[in-house]
């Protein structure tokens, strides 16, 4: 039998995928200015951060493979398939983590980050951000505001 962690290795260097997950390195890296690669950074090796888009989330939700196990969030954070769902009700969401390149066991994107345009009166959204899967409430580590190309955002964090 073929081990799926290495019939999927290197599917994050696909070119629709690549193209998706390089906007998002560049949007983070633009936003957070000490992320930018350095001349040492080995992009199959080294971790790289990244902010998605609601729109970009949803293109890459069809290409994700089993071998990331989208079922489970980052530091009990929302797990990819619920940062979908999150994106498809909620477009306007942003979502940041990294992408683990494929010289890794472990390839793929952890979500750990979801941004709420400010001001943000929806209780309901943040109670779906919150709640797992399993109905279990995990708040996350930090909550606080960033701005983004000039507009605020609420920032919930898990780490």
């Amino acid at each position: 039998m073929t081990n799926p962690m290495r019939r999927d290795r290197g599917w994050t260097r696909r070119p629709k995928i690549a193209l998706l997950l390089q906007r998002g390195v560049a949007r983070f890296a633009a936003l957070n200015p000490w992320a930018k690669p350095t001349s040492s950074f080995d992009s199959e090796h080294d971790l790289g951060f990244l902010m998605l888009t609601g729109e970009e989330v949803l293109a890459l939700h069809p290409l994700i493979p089993a071998s990331m196990e989208p079922q489970y969030g980052h530091n009990d954070g929302p797990s990819w398939n619920e940062c979908a769902r999150l994106a498809a009700d909620y477009p306007e969401l942003l979502f940041a983590g990294f992408l683990k390149p494929p010289a890794r066991s472990d390839e793929g994107i952890d979500l750990d980050a979801v941004y709420i345009p400010h001001p943000d009166s929806d209780v309901e959204l943040y109670s779906r951000i919150v709640t797992r899967a399993d109905g279990t409430l995990h708040g996350p580590d930090e909550d606080g505001m960033d701005s983004i190309a000039g507009r605020p955002y609420r920032r919930l964090w898990w780490d």
